[in-house]
């Protein structure tokens, strides 16, 4: 019997960088084991040597690699001593019904870590590995300590990942890696907590966090080495205090991370530099590609000292279309804190004017600042204005008083004929007591940016309305509209009413900031060619934005962008508040919420998120493809021409369908994804009580692109249906899709209403079961 729980979080890596190795998306799988050795329970009974068979139970022998060690309160504390190479498949210091373990010092020569890894549950003591570390296979180092009694995990011997990759998991409190972590294997952060990495790292396989926070740390936490770096899912990277501890090498500027690998941010909480020391700190990092959903890069001057951080270039993905904000600490972005782009801005185009009049200054789209006079954020990123840049300064925030054509009382301000203005509407002038106010457009009018913020140092829960005569069209230049509000403040309640509201040829932005309370009511008829990206920062259902008008002017693709571990939420309330049924619909971490009785169509639906029908909506239904027409309530409907795909091309997702007592796939196509076991897209269909959904497929096609050679026999659940009800009809494929990778056919089983793959009896998995290499089949046995 196994007394203590398998190893917490074997997840797939769906958001790891596609250019990491195939080792990045095994890892996950990695720590899976069908059967076990021997487990050894620590007594201490005759000292502290690891090799005497009386300091364990059974004390018939001691462990070796395929055995599971356990440290419990059994025995007192102390220092184990490895004598000549030892091994062990796991490691645990207590477990999660048992955490009151005194503190262990493993320490001697080196351990050969096998698959199981080590997991620190103590909250009463430090646990502490000395002896070095070498891995023997995919392996995890996992920190458990919840409050209270938080108790640190100490890696004091270094590790060497031996060509395997490596988890370090921090969940409740620190992991400290003290010594070197060396080897060609991927290396990746996960969990919720810190891990202080505080040695001059040496491995050269690629580096990713995931959720935790790494922190490059003391005088000489560095990962010079690494091949490539990824920042995903909620995951922050701290630069700490580096200052001068670190000399300049010419290559990387002090050493803490390269200049020349690719980096990606998808879902990035923060990017932090941090200055110290007392003297200038300057890092430079490779070329960085804002891959999915908002990422957040901060500089700050630490204990004294200026930060600047040069990227060797900036690319955002088209495809998904991501948001980027930057900040500093007390305002001193672009000043004494940088962020600077070697070469220039050349990927990124700005919009506006010519800085002839200080208002019309040329912003960068889709790049919001995060930063407060006077206030230091951490990893909170109140959005409040938009961000310029300059060959020396780099990014640089508009002044909310110098850059922007401010209203200076309830009316909305003159504007120059040329377009080229920035307007801010500052609630102190435009709303300055708690009442509804409207602000009235005079006539149509062209501007560059709107920013509509909330800066009165109390909170106020009336909404401003911004208005304009019958026909009126306000044009957004650039596209970039904000409504955000102070941490004193809180919220916002805005309503834009003008009767169109046109973004040309640019791509609208409209930005949510953060907020206690408070929505985005666009009452306006949107226009443009460029399609529209909403970002929103979704708490209870607060901060939302509402589209509640005919949309049909409207073309491009719509991107609904979360991040930080929060969705961003759109609930369009008109038929074509989503524009008129060619328009593409991607989900970048967001919550899209149905609220008509009418036949609301998108042409695709792809990406990360959640679409959702609310209890109280009047009306719950979204069709993919079509004509837009023949919708039923709480229904979601796949049809002809439409397409459902679950993440990005290199980066797989999770499409989930929630409270739809229906999902019909009556046509068009579901596209899927594999890379690997543990890395693939699914789709899940979500639901409780009397809102189990029932899917029925009839005619849709199903596709599948293989990013990696799998193995006969490998299954994968690709649509996973909650509660009972059982599947009905097939796909037009039938029983069997063919997928290709490289010159190989493949050729999975559509299993409907399977328990394969971890299922419950109602999903659709797939089974590799033969493939045709050259004219050769190879099949199951």
């Amino acid at each position: 019997m196994r007394l203590f729980p398998p190893e917490k979080y074997p997840l797939p890596f769906e958001r790891l960088f596609a250019r990491m190795s195939i080792a990045a998306f095994l890892i996950g799988c990695a720590f899976a084991r069908s059967g076990f050795g021997e487990t050894y329970l620590w007594n201490g009974a005759s000292g502290g040597a690891w090799t005497d068979p009386a300091n364990w139970l059974p004390s018939t022998g001691y462990p070796g690699g395929g055995d599971d060690v356990v440290f419990s309160n059994n025995a007192a504390g102390g220092t184990v001593t490895l004598s000549g190479e030892q091994a062990a498949r796991a490691i645990y210091f207590g477990s999660v019904v048992s955490s009151n373990v005194p503190g262990f010092n493993i320490s001697g020569s080196p351990l050969n870590l096998g698959a199981g890894g080590i997991h620190q549950y103590s909250r009463a003591n430090n646990e502490t590995i000395s002896a070095p570390i070498r891995l023997s296979a995919d392996s995890i180092l996992a920190e458990y300590s919840y409050w209270p009694g938080q108790k640190d995990f100490n890696i004091n011997g270094g590790i060497d990942n031996n060509g395997h990759a490596l988890r370090l998991h921090s969940e409740g409190y620190r992991m400290l890696v003290n010594q070197a972590v060396s080897g060609t294997g991927l290396v990746e952060v996960t969990g919720d907590d810190s891990v202080y990495l505080r040695a001059a790292n040496t491995f050269s396989g690629g580096f990713s966090v995931s959720g935790a926070r790494a922190v490059l740390d003391g005088a000489s936490g560095s990962i010079p080495a690494v091949s490539s770096l990824a920042i995903t899912a909620g995951g922050r990277l701290e630069i700490g205090e580096t200052g001068n501890a670190l000399a300049d090498d010419g290559t990387n500027t002090f050493g803490r991370v390269p200049n020349n690998i690719p980096v990606m941010l998808s879902n990035c909480r923060y990017v932090k530099l941090v200055g110290g020391n007392g003297a200038n700190t300057v890092e430079r990092m490779g070329a960085v590609d804002i891959r999915n959903e908002r990422n957040y890069i901060l500089v700050n001057n630490g204990s004294g000292a200026d930060a600047t951080l040069v990227l060797a270039s900036l690319v955002r993905n088209p495809q998904s279309r991501p948001l980027l904000i930057v900040g500093s600490d007390n305002y001193n972005l672009g000043g004494l804190s940088r962020i600077v782009v070697a070469g220039g801005l050349t990927n990124w185009q700005t919009i506006g004017g010519s800085n002839s009049r200080g208002t019309d200054k040329a912003i960068v789209p889709c790049v919001f600042s995060a930063t407060q006079p006077s206030y230091t954020k951490g990893s909170q990123a109140y959005l409040t204005t938009f961000v310029r840049y300059d060959e020396t300064s780099g990014f640089v925030p508009l002044h909310p008083s110098n850059d922007f054509v401010n209203a200076t009382d309830t009316n909305f301000p003159a504007v120059a004929p040329d377009g080229n203005d920035n307007v801010r509407l500052p609630w102190l002038a435009v709303h300055p007591t708690n009442a509804v106010y409207t602000n009235f457009v005079p006539a149509s009018t062209t501007i560059n940016s709107l920013v509509i913020f909330d800066d009165l140092p109390f909170t106020a829960d009336k909404e401003l309305v911004l208005a304009g005569p019958p026909g009126a069209t306000l044009t957004i230049k650039s596209g970039m509209i904000l409504v955000a509000a102070s941490s004193d403040a809180k919220r916002y309640y805005a309503a834009i009413n003008v009767s169109t509201l046109d973004f040309a040829q640019a791509e609208g932005v409209i930005a949510a900031g953060w907020t206690h309370y408070g929505w985005i009511n666009v009452n306006s008829a949107l226009a443009g060619t460029n399609g529209l990206t909403i970002t929103t920062h979704d708490s209870d259902d607060q901060g939302s934005v509402y589209l509640n008008a005919d949309n049909r002017n409207l073309r491009g693709q719509i991107t609904i962008a979360g991040g930080f571990e929060n969705y961003a939420r759109v609930v369009p309330q008109h038929r074509y508040a989503l524009g008129d049924g060619s328009n593409d619909l991607f989900l970048a971490g967001a919550k899209l919420v149905p609220w008509v009785s009418d036949h609301l169509t998108v042409r695709s639906l792809s990406g990360s998120g959640l679409v959702y029908s609310q209890w109280n909506a009047s009306g719950k239904r979204l069709n993919i493809g079509g004509n837009g027409t023949g919708s039923e309530n709480n229904t979601v409907k796949l049809l002809d021409g439409g397409t459902i795909s679950p993440g990005l091309p290199d980066q797989a997702g999770v499409l989930t369908i929630e409270r739809f007592t229906q999902v019909k796939f009556l046509g068009g196509t579901v596209r899927l994804d594999i890379f690997a076991p543990c890395s693939h897209d699914v789709i899940n269909l979500a639901g409780s009580g009397s809102d189990v959904p029932t899917l029925s497929i009839n005619a849709a096609s199903l596709e599948v692109n293989l990013g990696y050679r799998p193995a006969i026999g490998d299954t994968f659940a690709v649509i996973k249906v909650a509660g009972t009800n059982a599947v009905s009809g097939q796909f037009a494929q039938g029983s069997v899709v063919m997928a290709r990778y490289g010159q190989r056919k493949f050729f999975l089983d559509i299993l409907y209403n399977s328990s394969l793959a971890g299922c419950d009896g109602n999903d659709i998995v797939l089974r590799v079961a033969r493939y045709d290499a050259g004219g050769t089949v190879f099949v199951a046995r």
